[in-house]
């Protein structure tokens, strides 16, 4: 008759089932929340980058609305030159060694407008 060897079970079947199931639950609702999570924060961040933009963009179109402390903005002065760019570069200034740029809708205390030909239409 043989020797019967008496099978050892260490961690039985229906114990290791149920570990690796709640492990797949747990990786699971781990990658479900972090997609969520990521899909949040980057609708909040376009939400807020097109807020950005448009205060910009009327940052930029009303500049000119009020008048200017000075005689005139940086744009009409006899010692501005350059052009500003949508990028808002800015334009150098002749009263400051030509080593500042400035806004366009700046001004100073030195300012001396252009004569009306040269100043810009509006």
């Amino acid at each position: 008759m043989g020797l019967k060897i008496p099978k050892i079970n260490w961690i039985p079947y229906d114990n290791l089932k149920d570990i690796f199931f709640m492990i797949g639950v747990f990786v699971s609702i781990t990658l479900v929340s972090v997609i969520a999570i990521t899909s949040v924060i980057k609708i909040r961040d376009l939400i807020s980058d097109y807020r950005d933009t448009k205060r910009y963009e009327y940052k930029i179109a009303h500049r000119f609305d009020n008048p200017p402390l000075a005689k005139c903005y940086c744009i009409d002065c006899l010692y501005c030159f350059g052009e500003p760019t949508k990028t808002g570069a800015g334009v150098y200034c002749g009263l400051f060694n030509n080593r500042i740029v400035i806004q366009d809708n700046s001004f100073c205390y030195r300012a001396q407008p252009k004569k009306k030909k040269d100043a810009r239409n509006d």
